[in-house]
């Protein structure tokens, strides 16, 4: 058995000395960088394979994981240069000593599960959840692919994020005034409440006027129970 690390290239977090400490000896990754659908060219592999090689350790690029699969073609309306680019990619890795690659027909996306702890006996976890989260989250993606759709549910997105954005900041800018300059808080909001309370009280006089007017006649006195003829 041949142990490997899964490694993202140079942009990973973790670098190949650190791979090595775990005791590996191969590397599993790809030419993130390439779009779907374009050929890995020898220069790139070969390059990527001196990478490696000049980390200073023992490791060597063995797996790829993985060599796309356009979208085009999971979904039937692929071009033929589609196929003979990924047909080339693969020969070119054979050329440059990789042969064990792998890939993902998964719609959408190259891969993708729902929890990637989930339980299993043992008590170890393993990554095979999909729920009824990832069944939206396509359904979503399916919806932008729809021309004019897309366009509504990205402007529907953008209305919602921007509302929730200003009220989150409305908030936050709040209390973090209320928390460092209280009286700067304080003394609007006495300002507002006085105000408010004068505003009741005017219009209660306001409207105990008005009923005291419509309950008072010359031909009858005032008072609560009085009619107007």
């Amino acid at each position: 058995m041949i142990e490997g690390w899964r490694w993202f290239g140079p942009l990973d977090k973790i670098a190949l000395p650190e791979v090595a400490q775990t005791g590996a000896s191969a590397i599993v990754t790809a030419l993130h960088e390439v779009p779907y659908g374009e050929a890995w060219t020898i220069e790139a592999i070969r390059a990527r394979q001196a990478m490696i090689a000049d980390a200073g350790v023992a490791l060597s690029w063995d797996v790829v994981e993985s060599l796309p699969v356009h979208e085009d073609i999971k979904l039937g309306i692929a071009r033929p240069e589609l196929f003979a680019n990924y047909r080339q990619s693969l020969e070119n890795l054979a050329t440059c000593g990789i042969t064990t690659i792998c890939y993902n027909f998964m719609p959408l996306l190259d891969w993708t599960r729902t929890t990637l702890d989930a339980p299993v006996r043992g008590g170890g976890t393993a990554a095979i959840i999909i729920g009824i989260y990832m069944f939206f989250r396509f359904f979503v993606n399916l919806l932008y692919r729809i021309p004019l759709l897309g366009d509504v549910i990205s402007a529907g997105v953008f209305l919602i994020s921007l509302v929730l954005g200003l009220t989150i900041a409305i908030i936050v800018m709040t209390f973090s005034i209320l928390i460092h300059h209280p009286f700067m808080v304080t003394l609007p909001l006495v300002l507002i409440i006085g105000i408010i309370v004068m505003v009741k009280r005017q219009t209660g006089k306001s409207k105990a006027n008005v009923e005291q007017a419509l309950n008072c006649t010359p031909s009858a006195p005032c008072g609560p129970t009085s009619l107007i003829v």
